[in-house]
């Protein structure tokens, strides 16, 4: 079946091996881009996009390596244009290798993708990057296990020291495609199952799930299977929206089972996690949700930004640094260096670059973007 994630595919050019490193935002992917690369690399929009890829090239053992940082993607169903531009980089090159970069403290949060990923059926590394902050709160994961489970290679890595990037390496060059060891469960794979076989039914699954590339030449192809395709979606799970809640939960699912005994025993179910847990239904709930928002906007914003930032604060530098100190200082000064009356005048008359500009700026703006600022972060 073509699809439209899956037509333009282009080869990485002859005896050029590409590898390209997948993962979600903040999991080191440049970092080891910078590890695999060396220094040499060059930054270029995706075409038609705005979005930034970087390409490097290396030798490696004599072949000569492409490899391609992507910007930062969650899960293969795509929300974002980064997250667009990273799947179709993804699932477009016929020799590459995908690096799927993950928290290696933190496994649960990327092992679904890694399944979405086994499932294009190309060549896959799963490299477990940030293993020295994984040690040091013991969470670091059975790599031996994992790649048993998975059926691909698994490498720890810490891109920040270079620990395990060799090994990645050559792992990488190394990999073969993975065996088809996590398909969807049923009810999910009967769905599927009509409209694409091998790597085509995550397009499929996409298609359903309401991926606005992957739908219409799935319906193009198929227009009668597609049709009752819908239609039993929409009996079984209500909506596009409905189906891929389902799939996201049963993946979710299947990535927990995965890592039951691979990580520290009591790692995913620790007190932390439990108060997560806790926190997490407290915040997402609608009862509550609502409002923690009042009170973090009435508090935090109206209150200690409109009311603190830019009351007290603005009136205290104002009134008292500028107009009792800083202002007088810088008049008593310009008054006794320069005999200029214009000049003096520019620098601290009524609309001078100290009395107003200078004044405006950290007695006005500063306190109250630094207020936002830490509310921010």
């Amino acid at each position: 079946m073509a699809t439209a994630i899956h037509q333009g595919r282009t080869s990485a050019g002859a005896g050029l091996k590409r590898l390209v490193l997948v993962g979600a935002p903040n999991v080191g992917k440049s970092a080891l881009f910078g590890r695999l690369t060396g220094i040499y690399a060059v930054v270029s929009n995706y075409p038609g996009t705005s979005v930034e890829v970087t390409r490097g090239r290396v030798s490696a053992g004599g072949t000569q390596v492409e490899v391609m940082d992507t910007p930062g993607m969650y899960g293969m169903l795509s929300v974002t244009e980064e997250e667009r531009v990273a799947r179709r980089v993804a699932v477009g090159g016929e020799r590459q290798t995908i690096i799927h970069v993950v928290d290696a403290g933190h496994l649960e949060r990327s092992l679904p993708l890694t399944l979405q990923l086994l499932s294009l059926g190309c060549p896959l590394v799963l490299a477990c990057n940030l293993l020295d902050e994984a040690r040091s709160v013991r969470r670091a994961p059975n790599l031996d296990l994992l790649t048993e489970r998975l059926g691909v290679p698994v490498v720890g890595t810490v891109a920040t020291t270079g620990e395990g990037t060799a090994d990645l390496m050559a792992t990488a060059l190394a990999a073969e495609s993975p065996r088809d060891g996590w398909a969807l469960p049923e009810p999910f794979r009967a769905l599927v199952a009509p409209l694409a076989d091998g790597d085509g039914r995550l397009a499929a699954e996409l298609a359903l799930s309401g991926d606005p590339e992957a739908e219409p030449a799935l319906c193009a192809d198929q227009p009668e299977r597609w049709a009752a395709a819908v239609a039993e979606r929409d009996r079984r799970w209500g909506s596009a929206e409905g189906f891929a809640v389902a799939v996201a939960t049963a993946r979710r699912r299947m990535a927990l089972a995965l890592l039951d005994g691979a990580v520290p025993a009591g790692a995913l179910d620790s007190a932390s996690h439990a108060n997560g847990r806790w926190i997490d239904r407290l915040v997402l709930s609608p009862w509550t949700g609502f409002l923690l928002v009042a009170l973090v906007l009435y508090f935090g914003f109206y209150k200690f930004v409109g009311g603190f930032a830019a009351g007290t604060a603005v009136d205290w530098i104002d009134r008292v640094v500028f107009g009792r100190y800083l202002t007088p200082a810088a008049s008593a000064v310009t008054r006794a260096l320069i005999p200029w009356a214009a000049v003096r005048e520019l620098i601290t008359g009524p609309y001078g670059l100290i009395s107003l500009g200078v004044r405006y700026a950290v007695a006005i703006v500063l306190p109250i973007v630094g207020v936002s600022d830490v509310l921010e972060s």
